[in-house]
């Protein structure tokens, strides 16, 4: 696991090393704007003394939102995917991530890896024969498109543990010191069972990458700070509610959940289910031996967390924050398992809220972005309107 610092906020007459000192001072700077009389070149200016005595006190007080107007840009590579999923359900950040469905893993060892090949085979040819429009005679590479849509659906064989991804992240120095310290949270304060004793060594693995961001005062005493990807389990068993907020629940993959959760907009978390249960691709759910074949593969890799696990979510928004995630996942280029949950949630909340028909006119009654109320498509798709009918 690596963390290369590549980018962060310059501040003026500081070099291209970062120093967490002059990163301080700028914060507490940004902090005497609340009470400035002038402008902030007298703040510049003013005696180191009058920074640190304010650094001293913002610090101290808690008020530590000034702490994230320093931003840091992260290269991380060779993390797990839970890691990344970690990182991508606290609100304060922007990501860049490699994409698992359209780029192939490469290297995946033991059983995952072997998996992941055979059933990229598999799919292949099942695809073509499904969507012979996806080839593409006149292109460099033909099977494109049907490659990637194999690849998708392959990944739910590897493990959320190994050590694949690659992501660009921006957080606070403010955010950064408050992952820390959630994570150092929830390595004490965990119950013992075996998701969490694989998941404690990724953590203080990513925690020890930081030893010189860390601020002690920036921990968040008294705030109660928890790694939000985890629900509490007092509201696993939360009632559905539809009115302009809504809260509602679903069994999905950890893929999924990966695509689920990059909506800031709304809230998930997760509960891990007491037994096994495995996405199966729609592609394949009327022939009965490829669906238990691949049951049965997911079953010998059940161990290892494979990211086609189901996890139960818990889901909180409102009428425009799942209209903004409609937008972009009602869609046939989002992954197909994403777009059921959206679809789903949006007919349980024109059913059940009184403000239903509001989503109704807006979405037109359709299971197609592209037939929403003023809706522009700038990447249309193969399958157009008719992408619910999809299986792959």
């Amino acid at each position: 696991m690596k963390a290369n610092l590549i980018a962060f906020t310059h501040t003026e007459g500081d070099s291209n090393t970062f120093d967490l000192q002059k990163a301080l001072e700028f914060c507490a700077k940004m902090g005497g704007i609340c009470y400035m009389k002038d402008s902030f070149k007298k703040l510049s200016d003013e005696p180191k003394e009058s920074t640190q005595r304010r650094l001293k006190q913002v610090l101290t007080s808690g008020h530590h939102s000034v702490f994230d107007h320093f931003k840091l840009t992260f290269e991380f590579s060779e993390i797990p995917k839970i890691l990344a999923m970690i990182l991508n359900n606290e609100k304060d950040y922007s990501t860049s991530e490699k994409s698992a469905r359209y780029t192939k893993f490469e290297n995946l060892a033991g059983k995952e890896g072997l998996l992941y090949s055979k059933w990229i085979d598999i799919l292949n040819p099942i695809i073509l024969e499904k969507y012979p429009f996806l080839y593409k005679k006149d292109a460099k590479n033909p099977m494109l498109k049907i490659n990637k849509l194999a690849q998708e659906n392959a990944r739910y064989f590897v493990s959320i543990f190994t050590p694949t991804t690659t992501m660009g992240y921006t957080v606070s120095l403010r955010q950064l010191n408050y992952i820390i310290y959630m994570m150092e949270d929830y390595i004490k304060t965990c119950e013992e069972y075996d998701f969490n004793k694989k998941l404690r060594p990724y953590l203080q693995e990513f925690i020890s990458l930081f030893d010189d961001y860390i601020v002690e005062d920036l921990i968040p005493k008294g705030k109660n700070r928890k790694l939000s990807l985890f629900g509490d389990k007092k509201y696993k068993n939360a009632p559905e509610i539809f009115s302009y907020v809504y809260q509602t629940s679903f069994k999905a993959s950890y893929a999924c959940m990966a695509q689920n959760h990059r909506h800031r907009s709304e809230h998930s978390f997760i509960y891990n289910l007491d037994n096994f249960e495995f996405y199966v691709p729609e592609i394949i759910e009327d022939n009965e031996k490829l669906k238990n074949e691949w049951l049965n593969d997911a079953l010998s890799v059940s161990d290892i967390y494979p990211q086609g696990r189901l996890v139960k979510i818990l889901q909180t928004g409102n009428l425009d924050t799942l209209l903004l995630k409609a937008r972009e996942r009602v869609c046939g280029q989002a992954q197909l398992e994403i777009m059921r949950h959206t679809t789903n949630t949006i007919e349980k909340f024109i059913n059940n809220s009184e403000f239903g028909y509001i989503l109704e006119e807006e979405t037109n009654n359709s299971n197609a972005k592209c037939k929403f109320k003023n809706s522009i498509c700038s990447s249309p798709c193969p399958f157009g309107v008719k992408q619910f009918e999809r299986k792959i």
